[in-house]
């Protein structure tokens, strides 16, 4: 997000295309697929993380290094909060892969918050994932996937057959609830499927069942991903991701006077699972050459939202916008135009601080830096080398009524490394100094240390420097490596 300090009045400029509302994160952080609820009084929005942001926009690699979901919240849409990275490639062990995409966090059961995940590997594999706050920490309490291919086949599903050509996915999954509260698992790509869930929400309770989306125009699916099913009175609001030409088919729901796409379409019935209406054209294509849009539903204090990305300046980055969901006198959802709509967000006098006490504040989500350099670590994430002096900006961090400890992921792969320590300081690289850890050899660049240490004097809302110091460092001055960070009340 752009900082507390610059309204998010800037207006984000794409190649033919100006978008008239204010983007969630312009000039800051990527985000995507976003999805939305009310959670504790606040809306919260949970996104995935397009590496990383504007400063530094790492390989994406189709989306390959999109390695934690970011939550986000707000009580009046102009003063937000971003409580860091609430989950991420690590939290899973047996996700060997090194991306997440879109799924969904902080679905409320059981006294608890339920994440279900898309971890990437050869094709996709559901995790979930459960966490006491909504912005996490998340914990993997199965020690294994919940859905994959493999389980898909066990239910009876035929997956890329002649006469199923298409992959179905174990992708975009959420939760939606029957009348009386029963928990499904709704995923799937380019074919969508539901699952009955137990009350525990970690355990399958049926077969995995196929909702149906008709075919049109040859072999060009109506669906493609992104399901998201709503309720609005006695009717059942089915919307996803879809596209006029898809891998060079043609959608005959389109016309010749509509543009090439993505859209976000939607279907009504009276049933939770259908069968569902020719569906109607909603959220119109973001731009041209956009390779994709997704979004999410909510309703927050009696009124409806939805939030959906835009692509930054091409097609690997996104950021994030929300404005409200209405509807005509017969139920029908008016159109969004994004080139077009104004959105929620206001255009002055909007702030956005950074929670100190996030479970992570990852190093990629630095404003500025200084002699700090990029470097893959583990399962490909990102970590930064740092030089004497060198040193990782965040601004607008709030501490609140105060913080009394740090904690932050380093490693060290330097023998010769001395004196070194990594140390906190407040609004400048030389200013308040309110925290330092000794850093030693790890021996490998993998090899992380947990440096924790009392932090004084950090109260309120701050600039913070992560500040490198030490003697010995490697042929190029290379001190240590910062992966993350953090503070405790």
């Amino acid at each position: 997000m752009k900082s507390l300090l610059a309204a998010l009045a800037l207006v984000c400029a794409l190649p033919q295309v100006v978008w008239a509302q204010t983007l969630l994160t312009p000039g800051y952080q990527f985000n995507s697929d976003p999805t939305c609820r009310e959670l504790n009084g606040r809306l919260y929005l949970f996104t995935t993380h397009d590496q990383s942001t504007v400063n530094f926009q790492g390989p994406e690699d189709f989306w390959h290094s999109m390695f934690d979901y970011h939550a986000y919240s707000t009580t009046d849409f102009k003063h937000w909060i971003d409580h860091g990275s609430a989950l991420s490639i690590h939290d899973a062990a047996w996700a060997t892969d090194l991306s997440v995409w879109d799924g969904d966090l902080g679905i409320p059961a059981n006294g608890k918050f339920y994440a279900y995940v898309p971890f990437r590997s050869k094709g996709f594999e559901i995790g979930v994932l459960v966490a006491d706050r909504p912005e996490g920490p998340y914990r993997d309490p199965l020690g294994k996937p919940l859905m994959t291919t493999a389980i898909m086949r066990e239910h009876g599903i035929a997956l890329k057959t002649e006469a199923q050509p298409k992959q179905a996915d174990s992708q975009s999954p959420t939760i939606v609830r029957d009348e009386n509260g029963v928990p499904y698992l709704l995923f799937g790509q380019m074919r969508v499927f539901a699952v009955k869930l137990k009350p525990s929400m970690t355990e399958l309770d049926g077969k995995v069942f196929e909702i149906d989306v008709p075919l049109r125009g040859g072999e060009a699916t109506e669906y493609v991903e992104g399901p998201w099913i709503h309720r609005m009175g006695n009717k059942f609001y089915f919307s996803y991701m879809t596209y006029k030409n898809w891998e060079g088919k043609t959608n005959s729901n389109f016309t010749n006077e509509d543009p090439a796409g993505p859209y976000i379409q939607y279907a009504v019935s009276d049933k939770l699972f259908g069968p569902y209406a020719k569906p109607k054209h909603w959220i119109y294509p973001v731009a041209p050459d956009a390779a994709n849009n997704q979004h999410g539903v909510c309703t927050y204090k009696g009124q409806w939202y939805v939030a959906y990305h835009v692509p930054y300046e091409g097609k690997q980055h996104r950021q994030v916008a929300i404005t409200r969901l209405r509807t005509n006198k017969h139920g029908d959802l008016l159109p969004i135009y994004p080139g077009k709509d104004p959105g929620v967000v206001p255009k002055d006098s909007v702030s956005l601080v950074l929670d100190a006490f996030a479970h992570k504040r990852e190093a990629e989500e630095f404003h500025t830096r200084r002699d700090a350099f990029e470097e893959r670590g583990k399962k490909q994430d990102f970590h930064f080398k740092l030089k004497q002096d060198g040193f990782l900006h965040f601004r607008n961090v709030d501490f609140g009524a105060g913080a009394t400890g740090f904690k932050a992921h380093v490693s060290c792969e330097n023998s010769k490394i001395h004196d070194a320590r990594l140390e906190f300081h407040l609004d400048a690289p030389d200013g308040p100094k309110i925290g330092e850890s000794p850093v030693r050899f790890t021996y490998w660049i993998t090899y992380y240390q947990e440096l924790t240490g009392a932090v004084q004097g950090a109260k309120g809302v701050h600039d913070v420097y992560l500040v490198a110091k030490g003697e010995g460092g490697d042929a190029y001055g290379r001190l240590f490596n910062v992966d993350w960070f953090t503070f405790t009340r």
